[in-house]
């Protein structure tokens, strides 16, 4: 089946499709009684080009040392060249007889022979040139997995001449994989693992030259040192496994982070289930070669299970990750074994032994990672809340929606006391409280449906209070998270430089190793509140679900990295003199400042900028009046304590005001922004300098301090108002003009009514009939949408994909919205693509073929207009997340053409495994297009709010059908 993985292959079999897609046509037309053209030519062509790809072939299994290649290539080539023969033959045929039936019969063999035939000849090829970058990552592996053993000085100089050249070499090759594959993802993916194994790369050399140093030397820290180089050691071979298993990938599956854990992890766990028995068949065949159905299975199953990790606990997933490359790894060395006639040998046996051992334990911990979701509910609080509004909308409904609710409720309550664990005093007191409430209620509503009075007024007063504790539960965690960020990041380099101060102290400092514990204690502490901030506000990002991603593997990489900076802070400490600790030392540090730095950076990217400004000036304000606290009982250290934590509060706020000023192209609001961060600037030092007067004893100088401090409030309330301004919400809708507000609809219409009564009304007409009332004025909103009236089987995928799209996208009107009308026309076109693939009436593949392409050209419209909108969207993050989100759209559009032509292809060999396969593939990339398009209009919404203000700009209407309570 084809692949479109990289660019190369895509631009080779788009015109190769496009051709074969020519010669269905004609086929269908001849169907309906119409003389096949001369096709000698066109036929021609096609056997020049089949002779040279022929050609090169044969000249590539020759050249190669590719033992994989050269027994799978001569199949793919042999295809080609009955294909061609075929299409040969089938000319000839019609030349003579341009009605044959035999002929169209081999005309459409042929056109299926050809395409598939070139796409499993690129694909082998591919897949000999992945080979390759594969075998330059593992030698980088097989250099890392001495590392633990070098000893001496000579070794480790080898060892750098050895590794240097391959891992430059694999460096290489990767970034060039990158740029040329077609999903962004994946791409991202290498390039971010290539980057930190250049970064890591240096460290671990640094830290074996420490062990060495300590190991020849004799000094202390031998323990730390060897922690340090194995775990740097590891954490580059398992950049290196990731890398290996991107470059194997070949499929991409967009979810956009919109579904929970438990529809991803149901989802993934359907598809292993599904796979299984194919899996274990290969591996029980022992003549079973590869490129097959059950190898293919096996593959699919270890790429749904490192996908599953994802979305598990962290110790789960570190072994699910370990199970699926380790396993990547045996099967890889299975294929070859049995590629080689081996596979009745104990190595062989023993791999395939190891293989089903493997992924029956992936099953069972993804099992139980579905029953641990449930349990949970759902990753994001939203998607929690939705599940919970199904059942208190109707809570007299069917058992499961009861369940299901209760479940999203219990999971709620259990995160805000989860929430309510990091809090303190009355905020603490109040998450509780509600959490206590809503499990009441909730509980109370359960009672009254188990006993048959989901109906009752009473389970309707219930109700209605539930959905508003739900909603006031979910406002005070939002507040509390904010506050937690506000809080735990308040100055993420003092933890870290006090450290740095206790592992620098000089010898023959009192106490110098117990202040060593107390600080290294302190760093340790301080990295686990980090990252149980970062992961809080992960959970809360789940809607974006690339920051949420990134948000959750720095937050791993801070608790990883606190360790062994301890370690290296300790080798530090024992070996004072040395240069060598004292580099190793500064590395480590060097990584954790800049992990922390980004897990703060992307929680205040995560947060409301707003909100959190807002938060930062009401602890301003909690710390002025422990501040007067302290003046009053003279309490030095707490005036100290409590003014730095203004000024780092300050600090903060300049930092998010900055951040906004940076992404915005609003010179109204940058000017704004900049005024007001000036005057907070300049506010600081002088509040400081007042407040060190006072703590050293000054107290005349107190009423110079509060002017000062006043000031910083003062300066952060412009910071606060400036935002404000920027992100406010819509206006309300204009009031009523005085003398129609005065207007009154009472009853009374007779003499006695008061002076604001309506008129009495009219009689009617006598005499004639009346008029007809007039048709309505067409919608045309819902113009062929009448296939979306009902929720769709979910045996009809691409339909049900094509719903979900159509669901998103019709409560806004598409009057002046051509993304909105772009988007419904795509869905009611993919909704007839999906009948078309169900069906094999005459004409239908001309149909599947011409609707394809629609669609595409209808990607392509998408994608401008989304481009056209980033152009005027003055904030750059945004528009970066629209260019990102569209940028996919042509390339799945391209493939959905490319696709459907093999699927019109399948005439004469439905429910074959070849036409099952490319039914599947299908599924996934229309499933792909409609998500990818969902994602677009829902970034384009966002990108509307802040477009650029000068006149003739690109302008969408983004107006809803029904108001927000009849949606």
């Amino acid at each position: 089946m084809p692949v479109f993985h990289t660019k190369i292959i895509e631009s080779i079999l788009e015109p190769v499709a496009q051709q074969v897609s020519r010669l269905v046509i004609l086929h269908e037309e001849a169907e309906d009684g119409n003389a096949m053209p001369d096709l000698a030519r066109p036929v021609q062509a096609v056997s020049l080009a089949v002779n040279n790809l022929v050609k090169v072939g044969h000249e590539t299994i020759e050249s190669s040392e590719d033992q994989v290649l050269r027994h799978d290539m001569p199949g793919a080539l042999h295809r080609v060249e009955t294909a061609a023969t075929l299409l040969q033959q089938a000319s000839d045929m019609l030349r003579a007889d341009p009605y044959s039936g035999p002929a169209r019969k081999k005309l459409i063999e042929g056109s299926r022979g050809i395409l598939q035939g070139t796409s499993a000849l690129l694909l082998c090829f591919d897949e000999s040139e992945v080979r390759k970058i594969v075998k330059e990552c593992k030698k980088v592996l097989d250099y890392l997995g001495v590392a633990e053993v070098i000893d001496t000085m000579e070794d480790l100089v080898q060892f750098l001449r050895d590794i240097s050249p391959a891992l430059s070499r694999a460096a290489r090759e990767v970034a060039a994989r990158a740029s040329e594959l077609t999903h962004p993802p994946h791409a991202e993916t290498l390039n971010r693992c290539l980057e930190s194994v250049k970064q890591l790369a240096p460290v671990l050399i640094c830290s074996m030259k420490i062990y060495i140093h300590i190991l020849t030397e004799g000094g202390k820290g031998m323990e730390e040192a060897a922690e340090n180089r194995n775990y740097l050691a590891q954490r580059m071979a398992d950049e290196i496994h990731e890398i290996i298993r991107v470059l194997q990938l070949t499929s991409y599956v967009e979810d956009g982070g919109e579904k929970d854990n438990v529809a991803v992890l149901k989802a993934l766990q359907q598809q292993i289930h599904a796979k299984m028995g194919a899996a274990h068949e290969f591996l029980n065949d022992s003549s079973a070669q590869r490129a097959g159905p059950g190898e293919r299975a096996l593959r699919g199953v270890l790429a749904s299970a490192q996908r599953a990790a994802e979305h598990l606990a962290p110790q789960p997933a570190s072994t699910t990750r370990h199970l699926a490359r380790s396993g990547g790894i045996n099967a890889d060395q299975l294929c070859d074994e049995r590629q080689y006639g081996h596979g009745k040998e104990a190595k062989a046996l023993n791999l395939a032994s190891d293989l089903r051992q493997q992924i029956n334990e992936l099953e069972s911990i993804i099992n139980e990672g579905v029953r641990a979701a449930e349990k949970q509910g759902g990753r994001t609080m939203q998607a929690r809340l939705e599940t919970a509004h199904k059942w208190l909308l109707h809570p007299a409904a069917d058992p499961v929606t009861r369940v299901e609710g209760q479940k999203a409720i219990n999971s709620i309550v259990s995160q805000g006391q989860r929430i309510a664990d990091g809090l303190q005093g009355r905020e603490k007191a109040e998450v509780l409280q509600l959490c206590s409430e809503v499990q009441r209620l909730s509980d109370r509503l359960a009672d009254l449906c188990a006993s048959g009075k989901g109906d009752s007024e009473e389970a309707r007063a219930v109700t209605r209070e539930l959905t508003d504790k739900l909603h006031e539960l979910k406002r005070a965690t939002e507040r509390a998270v904010v506050n937690r960020v506000v809080e735990e990041f308040i100055d993420v380099a003092a933890p870290l430089r006090h450290f740095t101060d206790a592992v620098n102290a000089p010898l023959g400092t009192p106490g110098r190793e117990a202040q060593f514990g107390d600080r290294a204690a302190a760093l340790a502490a301080f990295s686990q509140r980090a990252a149980g901030a970062a992961a809080l506000v992960a959970a809360g990002a789940g809607q974006h679900k690339r920051l949420a991603d990134q948000l959750i593997h720095n937050a791993h990489q801070v608790e990883k990295l606190s360790p062994q900076l301890i370690a290296a802070g300790k080798i530090r400490l024992y070996n004072p003199e040395s240069k060598v600790a004292e580099e190793h030392f500064n590395n480590l540090r060097t990584q954790y400042a800049d992990a922390v730095l980004r897990v703060r950076d992307l929680c205040d990217q995560a947060v409301d900028p707003l909100d959190f400004v807002r938060t930062a000036g009401e602890l301003m304000q909690k710390h002025t009046y422990l501040c007067e606290d302290a003046i009053r009982n003279n309490d030095s250290q707490k005036m100290v304590d409590n003014t730095s934590a203004i000024a780092r509060l300050a600090n903060r706020v300049l930092l998010v005001g900055g951040a906004e000023r940076d992404n915005t192209e609003d010179a109204e609001f940058a000017r704004a922004l900049s005024a007001a961060q000036q005057r907070l600037q300049a506010a600081i030092p002088p509040a400081v300098r007042q407040a060190k007067a006072v703590a050293l004893g000054d107290r005349a100088q107190a009423a110079a301090w509060r002017p000062a401090n006043a000031e910083i409030i003062a300066a952060a309330g412009d910071v606060e108002a400036a935002l404000s301004g920027h992100y406010a919400p819509p206006p309300p809708p204009p009031l009523l003009p005085e003398a129609l507000s005065r207007l009154s609809l009472g009853a009374g219409a007779g003499p006695g009514a008061g002076p604001g009564a309506a008129p009495p009304r009219p009689p009617p007409p006598a005499g004639a009939a009346p008029p007809p009332r007039p048709p309505p004025p067409a919608d045309t909103d819902d113009e062929g949408e009448d296939i979306f009236r009902r929720q769709p089987h979910p045996s009809h995928p691409i339909l049900v994909a094509a719903h979900n799209l159509h669901k998103a996208v019709r409560e806004w009107s598409s009057k002046d919205n051509e993304i909105i009308a772009a988007a419904k026309r795509m869905a009611i076109l993919m909704a007839r693509l999906s009948e078309l693939v169900r069906s094999d009436s005459k004409g239908s593949k001309r149909e599947l073929i011409a609707t394809a392409k629609a669609i595409a050209e209808a990607s392509e419209e998408v994608t401008r207009l989304a481009k056209k909108l980033a152009l005027e969207c003055t904030d750059k993050r945004i528009r970066t997340n629209l260019l990102q989100v569209c940028e996919r759209i042509p390339t799945i559009g391209t493939q959905l053409k490319i696709l459907s032509t093999v699927k019109a292809t399948m005439l004469g060999a439905q429910g074959s495994e070849e036409d099952q396969e490319a039914t599947e593939m299908l599924v996934g990339n229309a499933q792909n297009l409609m998500q990818s398009v969902k994602e677009t209009v829902k970034a384009a919404e966002g990108a509307s709010i802040k477009i650029r203000t000068e006149q003739g700009g690109y302008r969408l209407r983004w107006v809803r059908r029904s108001p927000w309570y009849q949606i």
